[in-house]
């Protein structure tokens, strides 16, 4: 595809800073890796499940081998294509504790990335450095990468996969909150709770919990956290993600003298048989029903296919951007979110790869200007501020890419709202959305690697937010390095 060519021409992207003095003083704080940041949990879509145990977690696919360059250009006035390609590795290891990735051999150097223990990473070669204790030394980790050893040992024969492992169909974790009025006991483990031991402790109400595993035993659901501390399902209820998800425009690009657009009314989006509302009522339209409109003579309606009208006000428009920012280059992947009609695009150059619907800041606004995602993140959870009205604790948000302090776009488990503004400020995608978009955008994260941040020899993609043609500023800065262990 054409955006994999971009990806591999920006060579082995480098994951270095990040421009939130918040985010630094996180980064030095340890292992909860916990954001305070602006993010309504909007719990529209929480549902107690009656039906049968899930599957087994999902198969990790390796990465695939990284496309070959064009050898020569196909017009002889033109020169050739070159691509620095990253080099082959020379091993792999696996992490006994969480890693921290420097920008050199030395843990004064800036933060590159993260680890998380017990995954397994690629090598590219052994060098010298400050501060590291053991036989192995530092190792080279491509990416302008290095890590310590000490805590590592050989790895041959694992498999290195992307992050985070999706244990769920939709998400890398199951997650459940306490139900209204009730209480829900946690137990040491499993056998503590067939055994009938005193909990350890009782959920908190309002915090959204992660859980890795889920089981069935002696007839009834358990749920096991990453500590293998246990929880009976009956005592929580448990979310169903959105099964939501954008069009890819290579793929399926939009047919000439059509209109992309989402039907946006739930449950359903009403039609009629002419270009107003006071027209006879036709078949209506699915909520987030994907649609291919036609202009009318009427402003504000659009035609469906089967000869029926809707509302503008009823639906979402997909418009691609016809402006490039500035220093984004014809091969460069950039994203494009226009708050007035909620729809994030992704752009290859002047070309749209992928639309989809989003849900903006409702209470807070999402900021508005060009920004670069300086900090991409695997997995991590996210908070309100201490003694903040709107209290929420979100463990283990997927694909999280951070664009402004602790403004990101990131995967919402909690809502199926997209299409209108929801959060508190960030950028809420589906998570069949969010896993895509965070695929797409730099900092690249190799496999194994749970966070990573941009640099300077490699900057993170840029994203432009608006509201219609409403002007906004560049606040793109200066990349800020990260230091910590």
């Amino acid at each position: 595809m054409k955006h994999a060519l971009a990806l591999l021409s920006l060579s082995a992207l480098a994951l270095a800073s990040c421009s939130s003095a918040t985010a630094e003083r996180q980064e030095a704080g340890g292992d909860s890796e916990r954001v305070v940041h602006q993010e309504i949990v909007a719990h529209t879509s929480v549902a107690a499940y009656e039906g049968e145990v899930e599957h087994a977690p999902d198969t990790l696919v390796a990465a695939e081998p990284e496309a070959q360059p064009v050898a020569q250009s196909m017009v002889a006035a033109e020169p050739e294509l070159e691509l620095e390609l990253d080099p082959e590795p020379i091993g792999r290891r696996i992490a006994r504790k969480k890693l921290t990735i420097y920008a050199k051999p030395t843990a004064s150097a800036p933060i590159r990335g993260r680890i998380p223990m017990a995954a397994a990473f690629d090598v590219y070669g052994y060098v010298e450095g400050e501060g590291c204790e053991g036989d192995v030394g530092w190792a080279d980790l491509g990416h302008h990468g290095y890590a310590c050893m000490t805590n590592t040992r050989p790895g041959e024969g694992a498999k290195a996969y992307p992050q985070p492992k999706m244990r769920a169909e939709l998400t890398p974790y199951f997650y459940a909150k306490v139900k209204a009025g009730k209480s829900a006991p946690m137990y040491r483990n499993l056998k503590a709770l067939k055994a009938g031991d005193e909990p350890i402790a009782t959920l908190k109400k309002g915090v959204d919990y992660a859980f890795s595993v889920r089981r069935r035993v002696d007839g009834e659901i358990i749920l096991l956290d990453d500590k293998r501390r246990a929880v009976r399902e009956r005592d929580v209820r448990r979310f169903q993600p959105s099964r939501f998800e954008g069009r890819d425009l290579e793929a399926k690009p939009v047919p000439e003298g059509k209109i992309l657009a989402w039907a946006s009314i739930w449950p359903e989006t009403p039609a009629y048989t002419g270009t107003s509302t006071k027209s006879a009522a036709a078949a209506s339209v699915g909520y987030h029903d994907e649609l291919l409109l036609e202009p009318t003579d009427k402003e504000g309606w659009y035609a469906l296919d089967n000869g029926s009208f809707v509302s503008a006000k009823n639906v979402r428009l997909f418009a691609a951007p016809t402006e490039r920012p500035s220093e984004v280059g014809k091969g460069d992947v950039w994203v494009d979110v226009d708050l007035e009609q909620q729809v994030l695009t992704v752009m290859l150059g002047d070309e749209a790869i992928f639309a989809t619907l989003v849900s903006s800041g409702l209470k807070s606004p999402t900021p508005r200007g060009l920004f670069r995602i300086h900090n991409k993140r695997a997995v991590g959870s996210m908070s309100s501020s201490p003694g903040a009205d709107d209290f929420y604790d979100v463990q283990a948000v997927p694909h999280v890419q951070y664009f402004l302090g602790s403004f990101a776009l990131h995967s919402a488990y909690w809502h199926n709202g997209f299409g209108r503004p929801i959060s508190h400020g960030c950028v809420n995608l589906s998570p069949k959305d969010a896993k895509h978009v965070f695929s797409l955008t730099t900092p690249v994260l190799p496999n194994g690697w749970l966070h990573g941040y941009e640099s300077t020899e490699h900057l993170g993609t840029t994203v432009r937010i608006h509201k219609g043609d409403q002007p906004i500023r560049d606040r793109r800065g200066e990349v800020e390095p990260v230091y910590g262990f």
